[in-house]
């Protein structure tokens, strides 16, 4: 692998790790006060329960749809590396790969602007985030592969 894919990849596992680690959970007011007596009445009346903390970055299955992207990326670059005539193609199904992902995103978004039936609101903000995830990815790739015709010839 070249270094930026290897840069590339480093930044993407962090950027995964930082949005996968759940925050500590802090009771209401940051201070759990055992000197607060309650009355018989509070006691039997039912609790609120306490507001549920989602990690939609894994229910949404991004981490899983980024590790299967970077062993897609592996395997385009090994595929490149042992089929030199074939790199063309490669390049290519990363594009298509781009362009379906962006497409997707973007009319799901615009049909996100009216308000879609509840029925089928979750499937099109799940597409919609996965079609995003992918978009970004095959961008980023495609960046880092690119990069080093961007620089100044020394």
């Amino acid at each position: 692998m070249t270094r930026f894919i290897q840069v590339g990849l480093f930044i993407a596992a962090m950027f995964i790790y930082a949005f996968s680690v759940p925050a500590a959970a802090v009771p209401p007011g940051g201070v759990n006060n055992k000197s607060v007596r309650i009355s018989s009445e509070e006691a039997t009346s039912p609790a609120v329960p306490a507001p549920v903390r989602h990690n939609y970055f894994l229910e949404l299955y991004i981490v899983h749809i980024l590790v299967l992207l970077a062993s897609l990326t592996v395997l385009s670059e090994a595929a490149e590396r042992r089929f030199p005539a074939g790199i063309q193609q490669i390049r290519n199904f990363w594009n298509w790969i781009l362009l379906a992902a962006f497409g997707v995103c973007i009319v799901l978004g615009f049909v996100l602007l009216l308000p879609p039936p509840k029925s089928i609101k979750g499937y099109i903000i799940n597409i919609h985030c996965w079609s995003g995830t992918v978009g970004a990815w095959a961008a980023f790739y495609h960046f880092i592969k690119r990069f080093r015709r961007m620089l100044p010839a020394s």
